[in-house]
């Protein structure tokens, strides 16, 4: 991985730590403007090679959990919210993983 790469890597990984140890409504603010979306999704998309079949996928994820949520008290909707989030980020933490894992091995066969 080049050392630009690392460094937005690192910056992604910065901006998520500070925007979660906020509070509610800053947490929101910070996710929900374009400076997210510049510091933390596009170096994501970039580095995962992410294309049209994984848009297709967050579209369909999206519209599930749409109807699933659909008319369901607040209570019922907050708790199958934080489910998914839970999920989210447990797929968030094992991609980094596997990226930083790879890059091990890729580091430790090059030096063979």
């Amino acid at each position: 991985m080049k050392p630009e790469e690392i460094e937005k890597i690192k910056q992604a990984v910065i901006y998520l730590k500070v925007a979660r140890s906020s509070d509610y409504l800053t947490f929101h603010a910070l996710v929900d403007g374009e400076t997210f979306n510049e510091n933390v999704i596009k170096p994501l998309e970039k580095l995962s090679q992410w294309n049209e079949d994984d848009e297709k996928l967050v579209k369909e994820l999206v519209e599930k959990l749409k109807k699933e949520i659909e008319g369901k008290t607040l209570k019922e909707k907050s708790e199958k919210l934080k489910k998914i989030l839970k999920i989210g980020r447990a797929a968030g933490l094992i991609s980094i993983i596997g990226i930083a894992a790879y890059q091990i091995f890729k580091k430790d066969g090059a030096d063979m």
